[in-house]
């Protein structure tokens, strides 16, 4: 079975790097990283990328958690 975790992030490098390193380490790491970041104006698609994760960044004019 194959594990995707799936992000929503808006400007999450205080604490993304962290929770990435968590899900590395975990007994069963997810196969697959999706961040789907709204126009982050920080780090955070630097760090997704860093680690592995395939970063969807989306307008965040057009971002909506219910879509």
């Amino acid at each position: 079975m194959k594990i995707t975790v799936i992000i929503p992030t808006l400007n999450a490098s205080a604490r993304l790097e962290s929770l990435l390193n968590r899900l590395e380490t975990q007994k069963r790491p997810p196969d697959e990283i999706i961040l789907a970041d709204s126009s982050s104006e920080d780090d955070t698609v630097e760090i997704g990328r860093r680690h592995g994760a395939r970063v969807i960044v989306i307008p965040r004019d057009a971002f909506n958690h219910g879509g």
